[in-house]
């Protein structure tokens, strides 16, 4: 049953290879013609949310080829899911995040803050717009108009910090468990880890008049959060006592980093540098 559900899984083709076996090449293109932003899979489920340049989250779940019982080839067919995410806050979406061990929680980074959105299950409406603060959303209306619009099958959170000049939120990372969200920003030298349960943010000086490029909570338990920032420095904190440690990378400032399945070893790879840490 695991082999099967591996290759169900890895068999998904997002590319098609046939004209070209060493050029990938798309088999569909974002609705309405808009520009990719960024995309993000589920950690557990077969769906990607992919962020436009019109403001908006597309759900697009894709094709499958799997092997049955019978050893007989089968195809699901995917497709774009019929809500589109759209808030009047939500404008130049940086970057997006599923949360952890949750169907249907999503968080998009953008311009004035986070937008977190709960999904429901199936629906039909075309379109997801919803007003200030939480709201549910109806079938029709407008989308900017700061009316309710979808049918109750999506609720979008605003999540902002007055007076913490934390925008725009250009980085975003879940605790393992889900509970708290972290996000950066290029203009605030401040981490801010959301407790989900509350929308209360609590604010982490990652390095003084530094912005905030990339955070990374480890895997597994959380024990960390890393943090990068604009100049040589990066910082790590324990998660239990909220402790942290500034370390200097000499070469330049953090360009990316990942951290290894257990949580215990962290790469780290360095702007203008060959050379990883």
């Amino acid at each position: 049953a695991w082999c099967r559900c591996f290759r169900r899984e890895s068999a998904a083709p997002l590319w098609n290879t046939a004209l070209l076996p060493n050029v990938p090449r798309p088999t569909r293109v974002a609705p309405a013609g808009a520009e990719i932003r960024c995309a993000a899979w589920h950690p557990s489920r077969h769906r990607i949310a992919v962020a436009t340049s019109d403001r908006s989250v597309y759900i697009h779940v894709p094709t499958v080829r799997a092997v049955g019982e019978a050893q007989e080839q089968e195809e699901l067919r995917g497709g774009w899911l019929p809500c589109v995410l759209r808030h009047q806050f939500q404008r130049e979406i940086n970057c997006l995040e599923w949360q952890p061990l949750s169907g249907t929680g999503l968080a998009v980074g953008c311009e004035s803050g986070i937008c977190f959105w709960r999904l429901g299950e199936g629906g039909t409406s075309n379109s997801s717009t919803a007003s200030n603060g939480a709201a549910g959303a109806g079938a029709g209306g407008g989308e900017d108009d700061g009316s309710t619009t979808h049918g109750g099958h999506a609720w979008c959170e605003f999540l902002c910090a007055d007076g913490l000049h934390h925008n725009p939120v250009n980085t975003l990372s879940w605790s393992p468990d889900g509970r708290l969200l972290a996000s950066g920003s290029v203009c605030s030298d401040h981490v801010l880890v959301w407790d989900m349960a509350t929308g209360t943010p609590t604010p982490l000086t990652a390095v003084a008049t530094a912005g905030v490029t990339l955070v990374k909570w480890s895997p597994g338990k959380g024990h960390y959060l890393f943090a990068a920032t604009l100049s040589k420095v990066v910082r790590v904190w324990e998660t239990k006592t909220w402790t942290g440690e500034r370390w200097s990378i000499p070469e330049g400032p953090c360009q990316s980093a990942c951290w290894n399945p257990t949580g215990k070893l962290l790469m780290v790879g360095v702007s203008g540098s060959s050379g990883l840490w």
